[in-house]
């Protein structure tokens, strides 16, 4: 998935005791939990045969409705992937209690395979495009896996990250909600973001140290290249966070917190008004909260877990039949050797 790189302003933490401190909400009232926000996707309309949405031409096909325009290589493609967006935009901007901005327009460009994508990113032409793209709401994503089957990736995980990103970049006018932020939670609603967590869990209970500080996780954006074991531990932190976020708030909570980031308040006056504790020390209190809700909601594994590609498995059970042949014709041999004796 690309990734969407904005420019942020340096975010001043102060460190204060304040007068609210005596009619603030208690921190173990944090370990309340309000309702869930789901993270089911809503279903886009049935296209009749699902055959046609292989076939690929070599135009660009566009569907435009009021939020969304979709380009693809296929007609019936770019109908269903336009019907999901908007559904899940209206379901994403539902759950976070925010308003789709009256000149929202998302413009996603789905080429067919992730070959064609990165072509295109190579291009200079698109060294000069991307950095528009947060300014001109576009998501660039591909459909076809490497067995030209359409990927199931792309509703679970791609398009409900470009949407909810999308989103929050139209209502980030000023740029100032950070970027791991915005990031975390676009994650949020993906499919995967509990194996990520769990994953990530792991990790943690592993190797305390490859936690990062809410301090550099919240004042950093991601550049092209940097490493990317470091950029999987900033998505994993920036999904705890919204995820711990979305099941301590409530809905109206965490608009308010958007809203007050976007509007340029401070980052801790934010949180402390949102989650209604008093503003000592309060981001290392939050955070200390963060890992342990972590650790409780997605326990480390005390083994490792491998995963076998299909692809794999086929040429395993090959391998196995192909001993077993071996094994027999070896036997076949011995008894013919010994019958001619």
């Amino acid at each position: 998935m690309p990734l969407q790189v904005c420019n942020m302003k340096k975010l001043i933490l102060l460190f204060f005791i304040s007068s609210l401190f005596a009619s603030a909400k208690s921190w173990d009232d944090i370990k309340s939990n309000a309702p869930i926000i789901s993270n089911s996707l809503p279903k886009a309309k049935n296209i009749g045969n699902k055959k046609n949405l292989l076939i690929s031409t070599n135009i660009w096909i566009v569907v435009k409705t009021k939020n969304v325009e979709v380009y693809s290589h296929n007609r019936d493609f770019s109908i269903l992937i336009n019907d999901f967006a908007e559904k899940f935009l209206t379901s994403v901007s539902s759950n976070l209690n925010l308003k789709i901005p009256k000149n929202f327009h998302l413009k996603i460009y789905l080429f067919d395979t992730n070959n064609e994508l990165k072509k295109y990113l190579d291009d200079s032409f698109a060294a000069t495009d991307i950095q528009r793209w947060c300014i001109n709401q576009s998501a660039l994503a591909y459909r076809f896996n490497e067995r030209k089957k359409l990927r199931k990736k792309l509703l679970q995980d791609d398009l409900p990250f470009l949407i909810t990103f999308a989103l929050l970049n139209a209502v980030d006018k000023n740029n100032t909600i950070p970027f791991s932020l915005k990031n975390g939670l676009a994650i949020s609603f993906e499919q995967s973001v509990s194996n990520r967590l769990k994953k990530f869990s792991s990790d943690l209970a592993n190797d305390q140290d490859i936690w990062v500080c809410y301090k550099i996780l919240f004042d950093s954006a991601y550049e092209p290249d940097d490493d990317p074991d470091f950029i999987d531990v900033m998505d994993a932190e920036a999904a705890a966070w919204a995820m711990f976020i979305k099941a301590k708030l409530l809905e109206d909570q965490i608009s308010e917190l958007i809203y007050n980031l976007a509007e340029k308040r401070d980052l801790k006056k934010s949180f402390a008004k949102a989650f209604e504790v008093s503003l000592f020390d309060t981001m290392p209190r939050i955070e200390e909260r963060v890992r342990q809700w972590l650790k409780e909601k997605f326990p480390a594994n005390n083994h490792n877990i491998y995963y076998i590609s299909q692809k794999n498995r086929i040429l395993i059970l090959v391998a196995f039949a192909g001993i077993i042949i071996v094994f027999f014709l070896t036997i076949l041999y011995k008894w013919l050797k010994d019958l001619i004796k």
